[in-house]
């Protein structure tokens, strides 16, 4: 089979190419930083945003702070997740095609959003328009952080990522029964990099089939950085706002990290990331809170998890009427058939954490619950409400009590050593003076002068010359002395603990 049979390229009545296999295709630069809005829709007269950072480049031995301006005019407005979709697809179409020998992709509009998973109707038609006028008007301007594959360098320049497009409505002239062919014609700078091979595989089965903008984003970046290493823990802050690209409106930590849930949530009910509690995954380090992720095993394996090589993207659909979940939600008056469409069309983990905080709220006879308690709990799956005020997760709760109980054991181990010392002190007072009580006159007047002279002369001069200090400072010197002499004669309380004796380590 030639290469224009294949791809389809050279026919343009034909349906075109056969759908994408896994893996997919995704520009690394565009994985390191958002190219469009993580909403569906621009905020009316927003038409420019930025994202930077800082990194280390090895090649020159410094700090490289990189920044990446998106602009964009009024009329269209800025990229949104949508339309970042549609680049993906676009490149997808690119690489069946002709591997990027080319600049120009040709498709129908039905093959381009039957790819994207849209609905086949006219207001998607119509969003396809819309994406490439965008895309054709919209500029994006790197500093320092456009990587030149070819050159193994940081670059900064400006640029459009699609030159042109054609848009043909309607069907083929030539009688043929199949859909005319739109085209679009990738910018230069972009396609060069593509050309040049700076892309990474990509599972666009999986990635299509997430739910979350959030996740889309969040997977593209990730993807990239786990071909270094399987672990990463990035700057909380830096993490979600130059590079997954959640709004700038959320200036405090746990705003952040709420918004950030439910995707990673999805990202582990995929199998795509190993699952941790939130202890684990959101850490505090000094001033600063790090989100840590770990790919998970099977992912890297290949063993046919979702999202694995080789496996089903997760769709939605319903759940079977056995499903646990299902069961659980019937169980608090959700009918079988929504129960299983919840299920069907949501993560594991976000109906079980929502099950839980229903139950929460019940138990405090909330008011959200007590007029609808079952549509309550439809809607904040269906909405992923955000936890209410003083709920704590079961797995913080546990996490909260295991650290009390562990407080608790050191305070009563400290309570037992301190009294253990004080016995132990008493004791040695009591030898001490059994020792002297034991000397006659002659004896006494002996070891007195004998401490004298072993004492340092210097060690209580502090003390003055009166005769109360003085006393003291005899009857010191007198115990330290006889401490010494018991010492050298074993006795068992001033003796040191033989190997193997001492007390285990705190």
């Amino acid at each position: 089979m030639t290469q224009s049979t294949r791809a389809g390229e050279d026919d343009p009545e034909g349906e075109g190419p056969p759908p994408i296999a896994v893996p997919g295709r995704d520009e690394m630069n565009l994985a390191e930083f958002p190219i469009a809005l993580l909403c569906d829709r621009a905020p009316r007269g927003q038409c420019e945003i930025e994202f930077h950072d800082s990194i280390f480049d090895a090649q020159s031995g410094r700090e490289v702070v990189r920044s990446l301006t998106i602009t964009s005019p009024e009329k269209y407005g800025l990229p949104t997740a949508a339309d970042d979709d549609v680049i993906l697809a676009l490149l997808q179409l690119t690489k069946q095609q002709n591997n990027f020998a080319r600049p120009e992709v040709h498709f129908t509009r039905l093959q381009l959003i039957e790819l994207l998973g849209w609905a086949d109707k006219g207001s998607s038609y119509a969003r396809v328009v819309q994406s490439l006028h965008r895309w054709a008007s919209t500029y994006l301007s790197y500093r320092n952080s456009w990587w030149d594959h070819s050159e193994r360098r940081w670059t900064s320049g400006g640029f459009h990522i699609v030159d042109s497009f054609e848009v043909v409505d309607g069907r083929s002239s030539t009688g043929g029964g199949g859909q005319a062919r739109s085209a679009v014609s990738w910018g230069k700078v972009f396609f060069r990099s593509c050309r040049s091979g700076y892309l990474k595989s990509l599972d666009y089965r999986l990635y299509k089939g997430l739910n979350y903008h959030t996740s889309k984003r969040m997977y593209r970046f990730l993807d990239k950085r786990f071909y270094h290493k399987a672990e990463w823990a990035f700057e909380l802050r830096d993490f979600a706002l130059e590079h997954i690209g959640l709004s700038r409106s959320y200036a405090h930590n746990g705003k952040i990290k709420e918004k950030l849930w439910p995707a990673i949530v999805e990202l582990e009910s995929v199998g795509y990331l190993e699952p941790m509690p939130k202890a684990d995954r959101f850490r505090r380090q000094g001033r600063e809170w790090l989100v840590c992720f770990k790919k998970a095993a099977a992912v890297e394996l290949g063993a046919g998890t979702p999202g694995g090589p080789g496996a089903p993207a997760p769709t939605p659909g319903r759940a079977g009427a056995d499903h646990p979940a299902v069961r659980e939600l019937a169980a608090r008056g959700v009918t079988e058939s929504t129960a299983r469409e919840l299920v069907g069309q949501h993560p594991a983990a976000l109906v079980s954490s929502k099950l839980e905080i229903f139950d929460w709220l019940m138990s405090k006879e909330d008011r959200r619950v007590r007029k609808s308690p079952a549509g309550y709990l439809v809607e904040s799956i269906r909405r992923d409400y955000a936890p209410p005020r003083g709920f704590v997760p079961a797995e913080d709760r546990r996490l909260q009590e295991e650290r009390r109980l562990h407080l608790e054991l050191e305070a009563l181990r400290e309570r037992h050593r301190r009294a253990a010392e004080q016995a132990r002190a008493r004791q040695e007072v009591e030898a001490i003076d059994a020792y002297w009580d034991a000397l006659d006159s002659e004896g006494k007047a002996a070891l007195d002068a004998a401490a004298q002279r072993s004492a340092d002369p210097t060690r209580y001069d502090d003390l003055g010359h009166s005769p109360a200090l003085q006393r003291m400072r005899r009857r010191v010197l007198r115990q330290d002395y006889i401490r010494a002499l018991l010492r050298d004669r074993h006795h068992p309380l001033f003796s040191p603990p033989a190997p193997g004796d001492e007390p285990p380590a705190r």
